[in-house]
């Protein structure tokens, strides 16, 4: 069932604004196309399908965009309304600043593991998140609102779908994983879902922070000519520019200035309470089971996108345990230690370069915020659950079984996103159903059958070791320990991911600041 609106569509004066219950409809409503795009620029997309196989029917989705995107889309085994079966909301990445529900087509996992999958699609970028500071009523986090909404038409309508609204479980990746991760902390969202799982992305993100984007705004002002200091004026005039306008000054600003120059979630009041960590460390979050995980070579992707500057820069300026003073101060020995950690072996090879700015992006962006999480919630006295990823997908590194794929370097195994295949079962739909000529191996798609398996455990039963077989059994993570599950061919357990990594940017980096 596709394009199902859960709100009012968001245009007009209903920009920037909180979403709206949505409006009634008489008779029967067709629901066979996915809604539109949100308002984005689609170079993210364009680039995450060079490395990402992805169905075939997505193709021409990706050219109707719209202001007008607050839709989902469900996919059940089975319209009666007895079944009672898990729900599965998954929550989208793309940095907050693109991608869209559409790509994501949950057929698989519903067919194959009898729940019902629900896949909305939310405001990004200034869109979903522009603020105009943390307590003004333009405070922010538009998306993450839309998500909410989302979710309580999912609790109100789920029924009639065959779902049971008692048993949701929100799952997301990247920024979907992060957003996840908002929801467990929000009062907003509270007794809306019932379990969570964070794939690649955590509120402990490097930027989440409180910072209120001014210097983003004054940018954005001036480029747009509006001068005005009063905030309702300032607001009124922007929902009078053009949708197409306003991306185009987004990406104006993000190519003079940086992609990160661009509006985000940020700590406000009213769905984000305070700083994340401080939240769980009070235990004011949502008593729930959560699995949280990442990848093991998460940073390639993240090269493709951005310059050595940049990421750097965006993790010294944005973690919450640096200060502008900080880097100023002791830029040079932070560099030096880094290297000391990364670049043990480097010399002219420029792949040995690349491969350290790698680790630099997945460990500071990824690895370390997902242990992080991990240690707040088991700390916090609640269910965790841990995975770290590592199969080195083939399509990567194949021309001949993925000539359709763009390759990546050797040294990467599983970078960001490639768990996506596997979570909504890609590799078990046939070649022909597939956007770009790709082959799975047998062994990946056992892989992708035991992962889903894993997953939908966890939705029905809050357990992913419950319900039906799995290759190996999933130990609950501590923050002594850290048992996780590896999950490659062939699944298995251990301990600790990263240590010594884990110590450094988490001890040695903050004592430095500390002592600046």
């Amino acid at each position: 069932f596709a394009g199902i609106p859960f709100a009012k569509p968001p245009v007009g004066p209903l920009r920037f604004e909180p979403p709206e219950a949505p409006q009634p409809w008489d008779g029967v409503k067709q629901t066979v196309k996915p809604g539109p795009i949100p308002m984005q620029d689609k170079e993210a997309n364009e680039i995450l399908l060079k490395y990402i196989p992805v169905p075939k029917a997505f193709k021409g989705l990706d050219s109707d965009m719209n202001e007008d995107c607050l839709y989902l889309d469900i996919y059940t085994p089975t319209t009666c309304e007895a079944s009672g079966l898990p729900v599965m909301v998954w929550l989208y990445g793309g940095g907050l600043s693109s991608g869209f529900g559409g790509l994501y087509q949950g057929q698989v996992l519903a067919s194959l593991y009898n729940v019902v999958v629900v896949v909305p699609t939310y405001r990004v970028n200034l869109f979903g998140f522009l603020t105009l500071g943390a307590d003004t009523k333009w405070s922010g986090n538009m998306g993450l609102f839309d998500q909410t909404m989302a979710l309580k038409w999912t609790r109100d309508n789920i029924k009639g779908f065959g779902g049971d609204p008692g048993n949701v479980t929100i799952f997301g990746e990247s920024a979907g994983g992060t957003s996840v991760s908002l929801h467990v902390i929000s009062p907003k969202s509270r007794g809306l879902f019932h379990r969570a799982i964070s794939h690649s992305g955590t509120a402990h993100f490097p930027s989440m922070n409180d910072c209120a984007y001014s210097e983003v705004l004054k940018d954005m002002l001036a480029i747009l000519n509006i001068t005005d200091t009063e905030l309702e004026v300032i607001i009124e005039k922007l929902k009078k520019i053009p949708a197409a306008d306003l991306i185009k000054v987004q990406k104006e600003l993000q190519k003079e200035k940086g992609m990160f120059h661009g509006f985000s979630a940020s700590i406000e009041k009213k769905f984000i309470p305070d700083d994340p960590l401080k939240v769980w460390k009070q235990k004011g979050t949502a008593d729930l089971p959560y699995i949280v995980g990442c990848n093991n070579s998460e940073g390639i992707c993240v090269n493709y996108v951005l310059s050595v500057k940049q990421i750097m820069q965006h993790y010294l300026h944005h973690n919450k345990h640096t200060s502008i003073a900080f880097v100023n101060r002791i830029r040079t020995r932070a560099v030096s230690k880094v290297l000391q950690v990364y670049g043990k072996d480097l010399d002219k090879d420029e792949k040995k370069w690349e491969k350290m700015l790698a680790e630099i992006s997945g460990d500071t962006w990824f690895i370390v915020p997902s242990i992080m999480q991990s240690d707040a919630h088991a700390g916090a006295g609640k269910k965790t659950y841990f995975y770290y990823m590592t199969h080195q997908p083939r399509h990567n590194h194949s021309d001949v079984h993925a000539p359709g794929i763009t390759n990546k370097p050797d040294f990467c195994y599983c970078d960001h996103a490639d768990d996506i295949v596997h979570t909504f079962g890609f590799t078990l739909l046939p070649k022909d159903q597939l956007l770009q000529d790709v082959e799975f191996s047998e062994e990946e798609k056992q892989m992708s059958r035991q992962w889903m398996t894993y997953l939908t455990n966890f939705a029905k039963y809050g357990d992913p070791n419950k319900g039906e077989a799995v290759p190996e059994n999933w130990p609950l993570y501590s923050t002594e320990q850290k048992e996780h599950l590896e999950a490659g061919v062939p699944f298995k357990t251990d301990r600790s991911v990263k240590p010594d990594i884990f110590k450094f940017w988490t001890e040695t980096i903050p004592s430095m600041a500390k002592a600046a």
